[in-house]
């Protein structure tokens, strides 16, 4: 999934938490954002394998698949090392759940995401010699989402 596509799906997540009194209002954008950023693994996998930081490579190769680069947060035993720590933070400091909420929100796109994308190819938009992904589904996705906050945003607040 795209940045933006994170943003948008934690965005709900964080409102609907909002909505249940799990967070305050201004911990909304704080999961969107912090689900965006989790991301920052495929630039640091791309400097450990090249030994070089390129972030406009590091995208191109994160977009393209031509290098799974991942760090341990994306993978099954970080998920589970992640998941029984926030668990155990979430027992002594319940403002954990912020942490919880972004990195879920992500995973969970990304592996719906994997599982269904991955298979297909895309067309891309070069802007600067950095490749956009065009995904009909991303793109249907991404305007159900900004429905759904206008909707939601509209009445819990």
């Amino acid at each position: 999934m795209l940045p933006h596509t994170h943003f948008l799906f934690a965005l709900l997540v964080g409102i609907l938490a909002y909505y249940k009194g799990q967070i305050t209002s201004a911990n909304i954008i704080i999961i969107a954002i912090l689900s965006t950023i989790i991301d920052i693994d495929h630039p640091i996998a791309y400097l450990r394998h090249h030994k070089k930081l390129s972030l406009k490579k590091a995208w191109n190769n994160a977009v393209t698949a031509h290098e799974h680069q991942r760090t341990i947060i994306h993978k099954p035993l970080g998920i589970s090392i992640i998941t029984i720590s926030l668990f155990i933070l979430l027992q002594f400091y319940p403002q954990t759940n912020i942490l919880f909420l972004a990195y879920f929100s992500h995973m969970f796109l990304d592996y719906v995401h994997l599982t269904k994308e991955k298979i297909k190819k895309h067309n891309f938009i070069n802007l600067f010699n950095i490749l956009i992904p065009i995904s009909p589904s991303e793109i249907a996705f991404d305007i159900i989402l900004i429905i759904s906050n206008l909707v939601a945003f509209y009445y819990f607040f």
